[in-house]
């Protein structure tokens, strides 16, 4: 038997209480936080038809080459998934190639120490962008 869900009582946001919102907010958080990694995943893929915009490879093969060359060369799985979605921001602001603000959030829980250092660090950058 499943233990019982709490649920919000109000049925307007006009007249929900502080307990409402604060409910909701937790049902809303554990399920963003156990779908996050399929989330980020789709946005991955929603990338696979996309245009190259000149270059001769769009941005989904190129996360594919990125996390494909740092499995090669032997790197530890959390850098392997950071070079495969160091640019799926670009689908959340095409306007710019470090989209850190739009990507972090979104798989901040999946990481630890990588973040910074290596999703869009400029040494990283260097390493897979030749």
């Amino acid at each position: 038997m499943k233990p019982a869900t709490k649920t919000v009582r109000a049925t307007s946001f006009l007249t929900a209480s502080a307990d409402d919102w604060a409910t909701a907010v937790e049902i809303g958080n554990r399920h963003y936080v156990a779908t996050a990694g399929a989330a980020v995943l789709r946005l991955l893929r929603s990338q696979r038809d996309d245009p190259r915009q000149g270059w001769p490879v769009n941005n989904h093969q190129h996360s594919l080459q990125c996390a494909s060359r740092a499995l090669r060369r032997g790197e530890d799985e959390e850098f392997v998934v950071c070079a495969l979605l160091r640019d799926i921001g670009q689908k959340l602001n095409p306007f710019g190639h470090d989209n850190r603000e739009e990507v972090e959030p979104l798989v901040r829980r999946m990481f630890s120490r990588v973040m910074e250092e290596r999703l869009s660090g400029s040494a990283y950058q260097r390493e897979f962008d030749r």
